[in-house]
């Protein structure tokens, strides 16, 4: 049976590689929209909001620095400083259910392959 679907999830993400040497652990939250045909094929877009909290380069906010390891607002007085890291994650994926049982043909294991666009900013 065909039919429209709509998936909310939540991702807990650990970088490797060059984004592990800027940034910890980060989290997604999103939604997306799919469409499933009579054959099992399911199409869609999926899109994330990317949000976290740990920063570790820290080679932009060194020239701000004063002796003492502080950051000076502009009345003189120590500011707080928070940094975050935010993005987002959009692109299209394509998979296939494969059912598990003969009585529910749309029910089973969703294989899918999906490729995207993500941005980041500090």
């Amino acid at each position: 049976m065909p039919g429209v679907l709509i998936a909310l999830d939540y991702n807990q993400q650990w970088p490797l590689a060059d984004m592990s040497k800027r940034f910890g652990n980060n989290a997604s939250i999103g939604f997306g929209v799919h469409y499933k045909t009579t054959s099992n094929w399911v199409f869609g877009i999926d899109a994330d909001y990317l949000f976290g909290t740990k920063i570790k380069q820290d080679s932009f906010v060194v020239n701000l620095l004063t002796s003492g390891g502080s950051i000076l607002g502009t009345n003189g007085e120590t500011a707080n400083v928070v940094l975050h890291e935010r993005g987002y994650i959009i692109g299209p994926k394509i998979g296939k259910i494969f059912p598990l049982r003969e009585e529910n043909k749309n029910s089973g294991l969703l294989v899918q392959f999906g490729i995207g666009f993500m941005t980041h900013r500090i």
